[in-house]
C-alpha cells in the first residue's frame, strides 16, 4: 500500500493536519485507534481563551477546522478580557462535546482525498535519515513520503489515580507503544510531561442556588469568519470556589497525592495546576476559583473545571463535598492525571519538520504544547508544510509579526519547553497588530493561494478589505462642524474649536464608530458590514501604536530574510562564547533573526555570524567569478 501522507492520531492536531494535507491536493491517510473519536474533546469542554482565542481565529482564517467545529457546537459565547483593550480580547465558546466530535467527523467525510482508517501505528521505518514508511495492525506495511504524528498524551501514556497505575492515552483507550522507542533509536531525544483533568459530577446534584450563575454575552462573537454563529440553546456556568475545609482535605492527605509521593515524576503545566499543587504551592491563598461547566445539552454531566486532581477516588469524594454547592453532588468520572511521552521542540525546524529525520513532521501534545488550541494550529502547519514538501513547493513559515501561530512555533523551536507551552498574548511583540479581528485580512491570502479556502470564503474577506478602504477613506473627507461635534459629544465633556476630519474625531476615546455611524456617516458612506466597522475603528484608534509595532517588525523582518548557509559551523567561531557555539550548534537556527532569538545569544554572537555569512557569501561570489 502507498499514500503519500499519513497522520497518525485523531485529536485536534490531527484532524486538522489530514485535512489541510488533502485540501491542499496530496493524498493523505488518517490512522487513528478509535473513528468515532475524531475531535474528541479529552478534557474541558471549551473552546478559546485569552490568546487561545486567537489561535482559533487564525486557523479559521487559514481554511482550518476548528472554528467553524466550535461555532456548530457552541452552547455558549463569551470574551474574555473586556476591561482590557481590544488586541488582547479573549474569544471564547463553551461547547457540547458530543456535537463538537459529531460535527468533526462530518468535516473530515466531506475532505476530498481523505481517508480515515482505523488501526494502530506498530512501526516507523527510516532510511537513509528519511522517513519511508509505517507499519498498521491491521495494514500492514505503507510506503509513505512525510509523517505527521500527532498522539496527544499516547505516547506510552500512563495513567495516575491515586496509587492506581494504568496504562493508557486517556481512560478507557490504550496508550500508542513503540512509536517513541523507533524514533529514540533514529536519534531523536523524549522526555515526558504531566497533565491532568478533574472530576465530573452529576448535574442533577449540584445546588446551583449556592453558586453565581454565569451567562455568556446576548450578542454572540462566533470564531469563524465564514459563517454564523451557534444557533444552539444556551446553557450558564456557575462559579463557585474551594474553602478552608477544601485545603485541609488536601493537606492531611497529601502524602497519599501521586504527584507528592514521587509515583508521578513529569513536570505539568503551569497554567492549570491540580488542586494540590493550588494548596501546596500558595499556602496564602485561602480559596480557588471553580468552575461548573456543561459538558453538553443532553447530559446532565458537569465538568469541574479548576479542581484537576489524582487524588485516590475517596479523597476525591472528600475534597468535591467541602466546596459550596457541591456537598451533595455525585461524581459520575474521577480526575487523574496522565504522564505521556513527548519530544522537545528545538528538534524541530520552523516547517515542524524534525532536523534529523526528513519526511517526519510532529504536531500537537508531541510538541510539549497544552490545549486543544495550540494542537490545533500545530497540526494544520505541519500538515501543509508535509504536503508543500511532497509536491516540491516552498514551505509555509509565518513570522513572529504575521501571526500567534508563527509566535508559537517560533518560541517552541528556539526556547523549548521546560513546562507544558500555552500561549498567552503577552508573547507577541506586535499583539497590537495581532487582533482576533484582523486575523482573516491577514492570513486569508495565503490560504487561498494554497488551496485551503474556497473562492467564495476568500471573496467575503475581500468584500471586507474593500469596505475597510472605503469608510477610511470616508472618515478621512467627511468634516464634521463645531457646532455639529459638540452637540453629539459636548454632554461627554469633549470640547472642539474648529471643524474636524472623523478619522480625528475617531481618535478620542470618548467617542466609538458607532457614534459617527448613527449620527449621518452612514448615509454619507451607505451600508458598510458591523466587523468592518469594528475593525476600522480599532485601525483608527490603533494607528500611533501599530506604526511603530511595525516599525520593530520590520527590524525583526529584516533580520529573518539573512538564512544562515547550510554549511556554517558554529564551532568554527573563535570568537563567540563556547556556550554560545555550543548552543546554536544544538539548535541549528535557520536566520540571523532566530539566532537573535535563541536564549542567551549576545549582540556580539549576532555580529560574528553576520561576519560570517557575508564572508561565505563573497566567497561564493568570488568562486563563481573565477569560473
Amino acid at each position: 500500500m502507498r499514500v503519500p501522507i499519513v497522520v497518525v492520531g485523531g485529536g485536534h492536531a490531527g484532524c486538522e493536519a489530514a485535512a489541510a494535507a488533502a485540501r491542499s491536493g496530496v493524498e493523505t491517510l488518517l490512522i487513528t485507534t478509535e473513528p468515532d473519536h475524531l475531535g474528541k474533546m479529552s478534557c474541558n469542554p471549551a473552546i478559546g481563551g485569552i490568546g487561545k482565542g486567537h489561535l482559533v481565529r487564525e486557523i479559521d482564517a487559514l481554511g482550518g477546522l476548528m472554528g467553524r467545529l466550535a461555532d456548530a457546537a457552541a452552547i455558549q459565547y463569551k470574551v474574555l478580557n473586556r476591561k482590557k483593550g481590544p488586541a488582547v480580547w479573549g474569544l471564547r465558546a463553551q461547547e457540547d462535546r458530543r456535537l463538537y466530535s459529531d460535527a468533526a467527523r462530518r468535516a473530515m467525510s466531506r475532505v476530498a482525498g481523505l481517508e480515515t482508517r482505523r488501526g494502530t501505528v506498530t512501526g516507523v521505518m527510516i532510511r537513509g535519515g528519511r522517513v519511508i514508511g509505517i507499519t498498521v495492525d491491521t495494514l500492514g506495511e505503507i510506503e509513505i513520503q512525510a509523517l505527521v504524528i500527532a498522539t496527544g498524551t499516547f505516547l506510552n501514556g500512563v495513567i495516575h489515580l491515586g496509587p492506581e497505575i494504568i496504562a493508557g492515552g486517556r481512560v478507557g483507550e490504550p496508550p500508542t507503544t513503540g512509536i517513541s522507542e523507533t524514533l529514540v533509536r533514529a536519534g531523536l531525544h523524549a522526555a515526558r510531561f504531566k497533565t491532568g483533568t478533574p472530576p465530573r459530577v452529576d448535574g442533577k446534584t449540584v445546588d446551583t442556588s449556592r453558586c453565581h450563575e454565569e451567562w455568556g454575552d446576548d450578542t454572540a462573537v462566533p470564531f469563524s469568519s465564514f459563517g454564523p454563529p451557534s444557533v444552539l440553546p444556551k446553557r450558564p456556568c456557575w462559579l463557585t470556589a474551594t474553602t478552608p475545609k477544601t485545603h485541609e482535605v488536601v493537606r492531611k492527605h497529601i502524602d497519599e497525592a501521586p504527584l507528592y509521593t514521587g509515583q508521578i515524576q513529569a513536570v505539568g503545566p503551569r497554567s492549570c495546576p491540580s488542586v494540590e499543587d493550588k494548596v501546596m504551592r500558595f499556602p496564602e491563598r485561602s480559596s480557588h476559583h471553580i468552575f461548573i461547566e456543561p459538558e453538553g445539552l443532553d447530559t446532565e454531566e458537569r465538568y469541574l473545571n479548576g479542581l484537576s486532581t489524582s487524588f485516590p477516588r475517596e479523597i476525591q469524594e472528600e475534597i468535591v463535598a467541602s466546596v459550596p454547592g457541591l456537598e451533595d453532588a455525585r461524581i459520575t468520572r474521577y480526575g487523574y492525571a496522565i504522564e505521556y511521552d513527548y519530544f522537545p521542540p528545538q528538534q524541530l525546524r520552523a516547517t515542524l519538520e524534525t532536523k534529523r529525520i526528513k519526511g517526519l513532521y510532529l504536531a500537537g501534545q508531541i510538541n510539549g504544547t497544552t490545549g486543544y488550541e495550540e494542537a490545533a494550529a500545530l497540526g494544520l502547519m505541519a500538515g501543509i508544510n508535509a504536503a508543500l514538501a511532497v509536491k516540491r513547493e516552498e514551505p509555509l513559515v509565518l513570522r513572529r509579526t504575521q501571526a500567534y501561530i508563527g509566535v508559537m512555533v517560533d518560541d517552541l523551536i528556539l526556547r523549548g519547553v521546560e513546562f507544558p507551552y500555552r500561549i498567552y498574548t503577552s508573547r507577541a511583540e506586535s499583539r497590537l497588530f495581532l487582533r482576533n479581528d484582523n486575523a482573516d485580512i491577514r492570513l486569508s491570502g495565503i490560504a487561498h493561494s494554497l488551496g485551503l479556502l474556497c473562492r467564495a470564503d476568500y471573496e467575503r474577506v475581500l468584500a471586507k478589505e474593500r469596505a475597510i478602504a472605503a469608510l477610511m477613506k470616508g472618515l478621512r473627507v467627511t468634516r464634521w462642524s463645531v457646532e455639529k461635534l459638540e452637540t453629539i459629544f459636548g454632554p461627554r465633556g469633549e470640547r472642539f474649536h474648529e471643524s474636524q476630519a472623523l478619522d480625528t474625531v475617531l481618535k478620542r476615546p470618548a467617542v466609538t464608530m458607532e457614534d459617527l455611524w448613527e449620527n449621518g456617516l452612514e448615509k454619507a458612506i451607505g451600508p458598510v458590514e458591523g466587523s468592518a466597522r469594528r475593525e476600522t475603528e480599532l485601525m483608527v484608534k490603533y494607528e500611533g501604536y501599530v506604526r511603530r509595532c511595525e516599525s520593530a517588525a520590520g527590524k525583526l523582518d529584516e533580520l529573518d530574510s539573512i538564512r544562515i548557509p547550510v554549511s556554517l559551523n558554529f564551532q568554527t567561531l573563535q570568537n563567540m562564547r563556547l556556550l554560545s557555539r555550543e548552543r546554536l550548534d544544538a539548535i541549528r537556527p535557520e536566520t540571523l533573526g532566530q539566532v537573535a532569538r535563541v536564549p542567551g545569544i549576545t549582540a556580539n554572537d549576532i555580529s560574528v555570524i553576520s561576519i560570517a555569512i557575508e564572508r561565505m557569501r563573497r566567497e561564493n561570489r568570488n568562486k563563481n567569478t573565477s569560473q
